[in-house]
């Protein structure tokens, strides 16, 4: 559904104390895609986001980290007031959770696509294949086509993807299985281009449609929705030329799964922000997809 009305209603809320902290659910998928933000909480359902998208977004990028209602209203130099409305609204959907809060997650529903591709990039996460590969192909069953660039090999061998019953691309002229067009094939036949884990690099590629790879080539013609799953460190994701292509990317008509926490390679720790997606998450999003894109290109 469309929350449009989310400030509108904002009379009848009692807004949160100073002290009140708030952080992002464990279950909470956000994704973005035009000037839209949709929000999906295993424990209660889907909705999306129409008004004050930009400032919404920026509330649950922070809260990866528990924050008060004075901190957020300071970072984004607003009223305590529609911050405070905002993350009312966003506890009462169970978006948000007090540091102290436990929400149930629900059994995950069959995934309505019957195949997909999946692009890989050589971001430090694509070490999460093997299990998103096993679990699509074994507990959800669909047919499955990987792309892995170049960098993807260095961090992962193909054969290993293979064994596990997905067919691994890399070469946009070779010939397989009858294929003679590896890119227009691919394009066409799958219901889903999903891209994850996509590195800073991969998602320059996609925004400047360069078509130097097979993957930017399959995005360039599949009349699929395509969802990107970025992976990097917080300081690259924040860095404005990023961000300016992942605007790109959103006008575009593509679905990004936004910031998360992740490990942090560098810090050998976890990190709120560190973009990464796991493979639970993935699969668990997929049904959440099949009801609400529709196959088109913009």
């Amino acid at each position: 559904m469309v929350d449009e009305d989310m400030i509108v209603r904002s009379p009848d809320l009692a807004l949160p104390r100073p002290s009140d902290r708030f952080v992002r659910a464990p279950d909470v998928l956000v994704m973005t895609c035009g000037g839209a933000l949709s929000i999906r909480v295993v424990s209660y359902g889907e909705f999306v986001i129409a008004k004050h998208v930009e400032t919404v977004r920026a509330i649950l990028y922070i809260t990866l980290v528990p924050s008060t209602m004075p901190e957020l209203a300071s970072k984004l130099n607003l009223s305590e007031h529609l911050v405070g409305v905002i993350l009312v609204s966003l506890f009462a959907k169970r978006v948000l959770i007090s540091v102290n809060a436990t929400e149930p997650r629900k059994e995950i529903p069959s995934i309505p696509f019957r195949r997909i591709c999946l692009g890989i990039s050589g971001a430090i996460h694509v070490l999460g294949t093997i299990q998103l590969v096993a679990t699509l192909r074994t507990s959800v069953n669909v047919e499955l086509e990987v792309i892995a660039t170049s960098n993807a090999r260095r961090f992962i061998d193909p054969n290993v993807l293979e064994y596990l019953g997905a067919r691994v691309w890399s070469d946009s002229h070779a010939m397989r299985d009858g294929i003679r067009v590896p890119h227009i094939w691919l394009g066409e036949q799958s219901d889903l281009l999903l891209i994850a884990p996509a590195s800073a690099n991969t998602l320059q590629r996609l925004a400047s449609g360069a078509c130097s790879d097979l993957l930017s080539l399959v995005a360039a013609t599949t009349s699929a929705p395509i969802v990107i799953a970025p992976s990097m460190h917080p300081a690259m994701w924040n860095y404005k030329p990023v961000a300016r292509n992942v605007s790109v990317l959103r006008e575009a008509g593509m679905f990004l799964l936004e910031p998360s926490i992740g490990y942090s390679v560098s810090q050998q720790c976890m990190e709120p922000g560190a973009c990464a997606v796991s493979a639970a998450n993935i699969t668990d999003i997929l049904p959440w997809l099949g009801r609400n894109i529709v196959r088109t290109r913009t």
